[in-house]
């Protein structure tokens, strides 16, 4: 849970298809004390198991998970593995089923419901287009979060419950607040200052790790030769004045004796 935002589903222990008696069942799942995360362990992969490659298909959601089989009734579904994670309201039973795969991570390029975000690229767009993006482009598309886990911008302060994540079980911190101004600077030195916002929250539990990513942008008018530079955070005046003089500048007495030492060495 960040702030009200919050996902949760159910983590299973180790299961394989099975075929009694011209049934296709689940196997009882195995204790486990510790279970990966990732879409490799969710609902999907790709079916190859036909002679025929033209019969082969991907889970088009998950290409890379674990499951999915589009024969249930054929002997090849014996042993093949289901995944880890579900739906806590809509649990894996048949391996030809329609299940959202469970993860946290990126959702791929190339997978749905991704995809058709980025576009027509046929002939016309070849003809009358190319190199730009087509006209039905979705910005959507540059958005790797899963549906589910896109949400406003933080603000900072949120709390952040991890449950079941980490060997503590339940684990509670707080997003920091944090004003973070970027100032573009154009070519006709003109400054431009933009508040960054918080764009991506990144959780690592394993590695008791928090990633933050802001961004902040500003609109070009030709191309990205007209803003030289840009300075993240406040400057102190002095710093900006050293630079429209073209001097150096340093933040204290010591700072300027140590630079001036290193360069006689």
């Amino acid at each position: 849970r960040v702030g009200s935002f919050f996902k949760s589903f159910d983590v299973v222990g180790n299961r394989v298809w099975e075929r009694r008696r011209g049934t296709t069942t689940i196997s009882r799942p195995q204790p486990f004390a510790a279970m990966p995360i990732s879409y490799d362990n969710a609902f999907g992969g790709v079916d190859d198991t036909d002679e025929d490659p033209a019969r082969h298909d991907a889970y088009r959601s998950n290409p890379v998970g674990r499951g999915f089989h589009l024969r249930p009734d054929d002997s090849s579904i014996e042993g093949r593995p289901l995944p880890n994670t579900e739906q806590t309201d809509q649990p894996v039973t048949q391996p030809h089923g329609d299940y959202r795969p469970m993860a946290f991570g990126p959702v791929g390029r190339g997978w749905q419901p991704r995809a058709p975000l980025a576009g027509t690229y046929d002939e016309d767009w070849q003809a009358n287009r190319f190199p730009f993006l087509p006209d039905d482009f979705d910005e959507r598309y540059h958005q790797a979060a899963p549906a589910d886990q896109q949400i406003d911008y933080p603000v900072g302060g949120e709390e952040v419950v991890l449950f079941n994540l980490t060997p503590e079980g339940q684990t509670y911190f707080r997003l920091p607040q944090l004003q973070l101004p970027i100032e573009f600077t154009r070519l006709n030195r003109s400054r431009e200052t933009v508040d960054a916002v918080l764009d991506t929250v990144l959780l690592e539990p394993d590695q008791r790790r928090l990633v933050l990513c802001w961004r902040a942008s500003v609109e070009l008018r030709r191309n990205v030769f007209e803003v030289p530079s840009a300075v993240v955070g406040r400057m102190p005046n002095g710093w900006y004045r050293a630079r429209e003089t073209g001097k150096s500048y340093y933040r204290s007495l010591d700072e300027l004796v140590s630079n001036e030492r290193s360069d006689r060495v």
